[in-house]
């Protein structure tokens, strides 16, 4: 058995290659870029009014005038222009200034008159460039605006869009086989005898891994080494990532490693002095890597949550972003083992979630989060902050794997 740590140690270790692959920009949200992003022009890529107004010269202003005449008026998309013989033009906000001006008057600090003039209100150390966005003063041509590793979101795409990446290149999401093990278990959809449950874990797992997986399909094998060493001949190679349910213990029926053994796996390790989700197994054989969860509901899902999902994010994303959460009431230790806790995020701040083992799902159905409360800690009292395992993990919610 080892620690958490060296578990944690084991997965940031643990690095596969999917290949790469370009898609529609409109296909690419909640993807990881697989290259950076360079400006294709400066931006913006001209002086850009910051104001609707009117354009002048600093230097008219500083040598008194306030009376200014215009006939232009530059508008958003209009080309850029100059106009040597104007005083002034009328600008509105997003438009090209004209090469002569300097400085946009906002509209609300003028009066506009029948004649073609406008008289400026006073305004105090106005001085040049003033509400204008000067053409690369955020990226210049050919600066990364993107890092290689970036989760796709909304904010994403529309920096893509601006630089014209209409096929950006992502990493290739990998595929999953998720498979529950157990006599006991018989699918949702039908009615369980009174010595049967339904099974809930391989849902939990596909609802986790699916925004992060290419292909996704569900399997279920009764508790018969003979059943799971012909699935494992003829399906494990088929899939990038294999993630087992249950057969991981010290039970009679538990003859999950030892056949993943005669099937060419190596054991990166099994068995985590942490509590819930103790039995866990880790497995490698070429490029596939196998996770094996405990049975228990809970289990599976701490697990899953703590290790799987943060060692996805890694693969394409290798940030250390620990989040840290402050607990203000006494927080559960044990003296030999990790315990994973369940809080909820609530209006008076984070609450430990009450539940009855790692059966109970019921009372694990609120969680927000885990928070990690190490064997032999010291911190025993009330108002502390401790590791957090978001839920949902996302972009910058890789929580243990360092570079």
């Amino acid at each position: 058995m080892i620690t958490v740590q060296e578990a944690q140690v084991i997965l940031s270790n643990l690095q596969i290659q999917w290949g790469v692959e370009s898609i529609p920009l409109a296909e690419a949200t909640g993807r990881y870029l697989a290259e950076e992003v360079m400006a294709d022009r400066d931006y913006p890529p001209f002086d850009r009014a910051m104001m609707d107004g009117f354009a002048i010269r600093s230097s008219d202003w500083h040598k008194g005038q306030r009376n200014f005449s215009y006939t232009h008026q530059q508008w958003a998309g209009s080309p850029i222009i100059d106009l040597p013989e104007e005083e002034a033009c009328e600008i509105t906000t997003g438009a090209a200034v004209p090469s002569d001006f300097d400085v946009v008057i906002p509209i609300e600090k003028v009066v506009v008159g029948d004649d073609g003039r406008f008289t400026c209100s006073e305004i105090e150390k106005l001085k040049s460039g003033w509400n204008i966005q000067k053409q690369g003063i955020e990226y210049k041509q050919k600066d990364v605006v993107i890092e290689k590793g970036t989760l796709v979101t909304a904010a994403v795409i529309a920096v893509l869009a601006s630089c014209g990446i209409i096929m950006p290149l992502v990493y290739q999401r990998p595929s999953v086989a998720i498979v529950s093990t157990g006599d006991e278990l018989v699918p949702m959809n039908e009615n369980p005898l009174p010595h049967q449950i339904r099974t809930s874990n391989a849902h939990t797992l596909k609802a986790l891994v699916q925004p992060a997986s290419s292909e996704i399909e569900i399997f279920h094998l009764n508790d018969d080494p003979l059943i799971i060493q012909h699935w494992m001949q003829q399906h494990a190679q088929q899939w990038d990532i294999l993630l087992f349910s249950g057969g991981v213990s010290k039970g009679g029926k538990d003859y999950l490693p030892q056949l993943w053994k005669e099937d060419g796996f190596e054991c990166l390790f099994h068995g985590i002095a942490q509590k819930p989700g103790k039995p866990m197994w880790l497995g490698k054989r070429n490029q596939t890597i196998l996770f094996g969860f405990p049975g228990n509901p809970v289990s599976t899902l701490v697990c899953a949550l703590v290790y799987l999902m943060p060692w996805l994010e890694w693969q394409w994303r290798h940030i250390n972003n620990e989040k840290f959460i402050f607990i203000d009431e006494a927080v559960p230790t044990h003296p030999n083992l990790d315990l994973w806790i369940p809080v909820q995020n609530t209006p008076s701040g984070y609450k430990i979630l009450s539940y009855k083992g790692s059966g109970d799902l019921i009372g694990f159905a609120t969680l927000d989060g885990l928070i990690h409360s190490p064997c032999h800690d010291a911190r025993k009292n009330k108002n502390q902050f401790l590791r957090y395992y978001p839920m949902l993990c996302s972009t910058n919610k890789c929580n243990f794997l360092k570079k």
